[in-house]
């Protein structure tokens, strides 16, 4: 995660309010950067850390990895050695934080006694899934984004191999029901006890879904993250809206298959258009730490049901 404090806020100050705010959200960070100057260059970030470090030899924590390598030049150039990478943070001088974004250089010196080590998980790996698609459901979990799940709650995962988000919904409600409907192959060995893999694609398994619901029972979630336009998967979403209790949720994963922003925007535009024509008129879009840079996660709920946390 790369974080720059607003203008005028410390580091310190910045990470304590960050995690007082969604404290589930920070335990999830597996790193964090903390940037407060930008630059259009390694040669720029050179120049300033050069005038900055004087003859100290900072230590260098990067990303992605690739721009270590030009930086490291453009320092040596300046006449900057870095610490060995492995090396403790109390063996440099300082600590230089650079993260490269949109193809700008943000970056920022500390001395090892303040460098904020915030948010870190020490190494942990995260858990081993299908895909990258369980963190995203997770994190919607953990951040109570979503309403709460009864233990026996009905759901459906629309476009679901390999397998992501079926897992992470069968442990949600572990004496529920979970209709994974894609012609694809799972990847869940074993595939758990309330799981149902409809092998078919999702506008011949409403009926099967509808008939097996029957009268009084309801779902609680219904989930698409197809690789479709946002429109179309919305509109997957929504051809089972009609079978969702009153307290349901959609979570749509809308993803970027346009040309161009431009042409992008305006499918997210129809999407939210199809949403609140449908009774969806409260819809929180956000950029999750398991979604790409392009994409975000839609969570709608019905105009009548109670407000998601933003």
């Amino acid at each position: 995660m790369l974080v720059t404090p607003p203008h005028g806020v410390d580091v310190p100050t910045c990470a304590a309010v960050l995690s007082e705010a969604d404290a589930a959200m920070v335990e999830r960070l597996s790193r964090t950067l903390w940037v407060q100057s930008r630059a259009d260059s390694a040669a720029d970030v050179a120049a300033a850390v050069t005038a900055a470090a004087l003859q100290s030899s900072p230590r260098l924590r990067c990303w992605p990895a690739w721009a270590a390598e030009p930086l490291r030049a453009a320092l040596a150039a300046a006449g900057v050695a870095l610490q060995p990478p492995l090396g403790a943070a109390f063996e440099a001088s300082l600590v230089l934080d650079v993260a490269v974004m949109a193809g700008r250089w943000h970056w920022h010196l500390y001395a090892p006694q303040s460098t904020p080590a915030l948010f870190s998980r020490g190494g942990r790996r995260p858990q081993a899934v299908p895909s990258r698609a369980y963190h995203k459901l997770d994190e919607l979990f953990g951040r109570r984004i979503l309403p709460a799940l009864a233990d026996d709650a009905w759901m459906a995962d629309l476009g679901a191999a390999p397998g992501g988000w079926t897992l992470r919904l069968s442990a949600a409600a572990p004496l529920g029901r979970v209709f994974a409907v894609d012609p694809g192959q799972l990847t869940l060995s074993p595939l758990p006890a309330n799981v149902t893999h409809l092998a078919v694609r999702a506008e011949h398994a409403l009926e099967e879904v509808r008939d097996a619901l029957g009268v009084h029972r309801r779902l609680q979630l219904v989930c698409c993250d197809a690789n479709v336009h946002p429109p179309a998967a919305v509109r997957l979403a929504l051809s089972f809206a009609d079978l969702l209790s009153g307290g349901g949720a959609l979570v749509v994963s809308e993803k970027r298959f346009a040309a161009g922003r431009v042409a992008h925007e305006a499918d997210c535009g129809k999407a939210d258009a199809l949403l609140r024509a449908a009774g969806f008129a409260h819809v929180t879009r956000l950029h999750l730490l398991a979604n790409g840079g392009a994409e975000r996660t839609l969570v709608a709920l019905r105009s009548d049901d109670a407000p998601l946390n933003d």
